[in-house]
This record gives C-alpha cells, sequence and structure tokens, in this order.
C-alpha cells in the first residue's frame, strides 16, 4: 500500500509540474547540450523499466547519424522529440522527416538510420530518452508496432508531458533516484501503451508478421545453440533465399542474417552475466563454431570484450 501511495504522489506531482507544457519546453530549450548517462545495472536488482540515457541537444554537425544496428545486441528503447528545425529517419529503406511536434519512437537493434539532413543551414533541436528493461521493451514493441516509428504529439499530450518530465528529472541537478526514475519510465511506456490503442496518426508502420516469418524465427529461437543458417530459415518459411531475406527485411526491419547474429549474441549476453560458464563454452551454445571468431563478434557489437562485459553487469 505504501509504495502504490508513493507512485500516485510521484505521478500527481509530475503532472502537477507538467500543466504548462510551453514552461517545460522553455526548460528544455534552456539546458541546451546538457547530458545524462547511466547505463548500469546493479547485478543485485535489476529494474524492469530504466532510464538509461536523456538530453536536450542543438545539431548542425551534417555528418550527426546514428545507425540502429551499430549500437551492440543489447535491447532498448528511443524517444526523440523535435523541438525545431528537422530530422530524418531512414526506416526499412523510406526516408521520413522528423519535424518540429513529432517525435520518433524507435528500437535498437534495429535496421534504422536517423540523421541531420544534408543541407545548408540545417540544425535539429530535440530532447531525448533512452530506456530498456525487459517489462518497458515489451510495452515499447507492442506500442511501436502499432504506432510506428514517427509520431506527431500535442504540446499539451500527457505522454509528451511524461516524457519532458523524464527527461527534466534526470537533467536537474539533484536527479531522481532510479526507483523513481523507474516508475517515471514504467508510467510512460505505460501511456504510449494506451496512446496506441487510440487513434493515431502515424508514418512508416510495418506491416504485421506473416506466418512463414514467425516459423523462421521460431525456428532461429530454438536453435541457438548449433550453426545454422538463413538458407535453414528461408526452408521453414517456405520461400527461396531471396524471396525470404526482401519479405523478412519488409517485416522485421533487419535482415535475417543480423537478425540470426543479434538473437546469438543477446543469448550470449545472458549467459555471461547469468552463468559461469567459461567464454569458449559460451560461444558453442550460442552456435559460434570458433571462440575467436565469437569474441570478435561481440566486441565488435558491445564495444568490449566478452570477459569485460561479464564483469560490467551491464545485462
Amino acid at each position: 500500500m505504501k509504495s502504490q501511495n508513493g507512485l500516485k504522489c510521484l505521478i500527481a506531482k509530475a503532472e502537477h509540474f507538467a500543466k504548462n507544457s510551453t514552461i517545460l519546453l522553455s526548460r528544455m530549450t534552456s539546458l541546451m547540450g546538457k547530458q545524462w548517462s547511466d547505463w548500469r545495472q546493479e547485478s543485485d536488482f535489476v529494474l524492469s523499466a530504466s532510464c538509461a540515457n536523456a538530453g536536450v541537444c542543438h545539431e548542425t554537425d551534417l555528418g550527426y547519424h546514428w545507425h540502429g544496428q551499430r549500437r551492440g545486441p543489447l535491447e532498448f528503447a528511443i524517444f526523440q522529440y523535435t523541438i525545431a528545425g528537422e530530422g530524418e529517419l531512414i526506416f526499412d529503406g523510406k526516408r521520413l522527416p522528423v519535424r518540429a511536434g513529432e517525435a520518433m519512437l524507435l528500437h535498437v537493434p534495429h535496421n534504422h538510420c536517423y540523421l541531420l539532413p544534408r543541407t545548408p543551414g540545417a540544425y535539429w533541436e530535440f530532447f531525448y530518452i533512452s530506456m530498456w528493461g525487459a517489462e518497458l521493451m515489451r510495452l515499447w514493441r507492442k506500442a511501436t508496432a502499432s504506432i510506428g516509428p514517427v509520431m506527431p504529439m500535442r504540446k499539451n499530450s500527457p505522454e509528451l508531458k511524461l516524457a519532458m518530465q523524464l527527461c527534466l528529472s534526470h537533467l536537474s541537478e539533484a536527479p531522481v533516484s532510479k526507483c523513481k526514475s523507474s516508475a517515471l519510465v514504467y508510467t510512460f511506456g505505460m501511456s504510449m501503451l494506451e496512446r496506441a490503442g487510440g487513434s493515431v496518426i502515424a508514418r512508416g508502420a510495418r506491416p504485421p508478421r506473416t506466418p512463414a516469418i514467425a516459423r523462421a524465427i521460431q525456428l532461429c529461437e530454438k536453435n541457438l545453440h548449433r550453426p545454422m543458417g538463413v538458407p535453414e530459415m528461408a526452408e521453414a518459411a517456405g520461400f527461396s533465399q531471396y524471396h525470404f531475406s526482401r519479405e523478412f527485411q519488409k517485416h522485421e526491419g533487419t535482415s535475417p542474417g543480423r537478425f540470426l547474429l543479434n538473437a546469438r549474441l543477446k543469448k550470449a549476453a545472458t549467459l555471461l552475466t547469468t552463468t559461469t560458464l567459461p567464454i569458449p563454452e559460451v560461444a558453442r551454445a550460442c552456435g559460434f563454431t570458433d571462440p575467436n571468431y565469437f569474441t570478435r563478434a561481440f566486441t565488435r557489437n558491445t564495444r568490449m570484450p566478452p570477459g569485460a562485459f561479464r564483469r560490467s553487469g551491464l545485462f
């Protein structure tokens, strides 16, 4: 009961603080360039919804870009709202402008790229939140599958107010505790899921997964311990390898080979942090016949070797 009352008080405080969206956006602008980051998870107390980093940015560098398949195998969600200017999102092969008043709803790993348009005088002012945790990702995947990757948001919408409150709470001089932050992240995730159930104007949403693609993914997930490949996934789907690769990319936003590799690396990350198996055995349990190749692939995707990852407690 005490924890429920605490959560109600926290939500009430956030709602009271966020009544005036103009003031909130003004505060966001005043914090331009400020960022906060904490990707750590205590090994004995892993939260199911956490804020990993947040910030407010004014980008004018034409080299600014982030690719969703080059940020490692760890799953996390990204909310990025355009305050002014314009960005560009390449999602499932489509180029989508991200204008003022619109938010990107993304997850990693995924085959997308967002960048500053290469036009003279281009700029992009935005605030962003990166979130992770098993429950948060479950909510986020379900919400974004319905909403799509780019969503217009009214300045007085409750979802935007919660997002701004969440970002500001981590950029203040006295950031909120991890438990209160987790409550805010979970509340925001639930608000987005509720929004997905209503009338939403969205752009770029992917088509639903077909039974053929589902069979291929099921085969993949059940056989990560053995060195299977894309031809077997295509056979399970009942397609030629060429047609299967095109259909898989269209529905999942990534190639089947990359999906399979990410699934193996995600399983490896779990085994590294939840078991004491030697690294060569972890490699074999995830379908890598060559431990050295596993180490190179893991390091390339997580930016740290398996041993260092195990000690970090990141997963």
